[in-house]
C-alpha cells in the first residue's frame, strides 16, 4: 500500500500520454486485431495532471515522515493552509540534513515482511521533494490531503 501528498485544489491541466500497455500501439499485444484494453485502442491516454509536486511512498515511509512533521499518521487526511507553516522548518531540518538520522532505517525482515530500508539520500530527497509540495502550497493558499 501507498500514500500520496497533493493539493487537490491546485490547478490542473489535461495531457495525452502514451499507453503503458501497448506502448502507443493501440492494439493488444496477445490477441490480434483486438484493441488495447487499457487505452481502448487509442494508443494514449487523457491524464489531469497537478501544477504543484505529488508525492507517492510506501505507508510505512508515510507514517515515519507524518510524525517527524508533528502530523498524526493515518491513512487519509489534510493539513489545512494555515498549518503548513509549523512543517515547513521540520522538512526544512531533514531535507538539509540536519535531522534526517531519525528518519534513516536498516532493511530488516520481521516474520514474512521484508523492509528495504531508507538511506540518507532517500530521506534527504523525499524530504525536499515535500518540502517543495509544502513552500507551492503556501504560496497558492491550498491545503495538503494524503491518501
Amino acid at each position: 500500500m501507498s500514500i500520496t501528498f497533493w493539493a487537490p485544489d491546485a490547478p490542473r491541466t489535461k495531457q495525452q500520454t502514451e499507453c503503458p500497455i501497448c506502448e502507443g500501439a493501440g492494439v493488444d499485444a496477445y490477441v490480434e486485431g483486438l484493441d488495447c484494453g487499457y487505452c481502448n485502442g487509442r494508443g494514449w491516454l487523457d491524464e489531469e495532471k497537478s501544477s504543484l509536486p505529488e508525492i507517492n511512498m510506501s505507508n510505512t515511509n508515510a507514517w515515519d515522515f507524518m510524525a517527524r512533521m508533528g502530523v498524526t499518521p493515518d491513512h487519509c487526511g489534510r493539513i489545512p493552509h494555515a498549518s503548513l507553516s509549523e512543517i515547513g522548518p521540520k522538512l526544512a531540518l531533514i531535507a538539509y540534513g540536519l535531522t534526517s538520522v531519525f528518519l534513516e532505517r536498516e532493511p530488516s525482515v520481521v516474520g514474512s515482511i521484508t523492509y528495504c530500508g531508507r538511506d540518507h539520500e532517500y530521506v534527504v530527497r523525499r524530504a525536499t521533494e515535500m518540502l517543495e509540495l509544502v513552500k507551492q502550497a503556501q504560496a497558492g493558499g491550498y491545503d495538503i490531503t494524503w491518501g
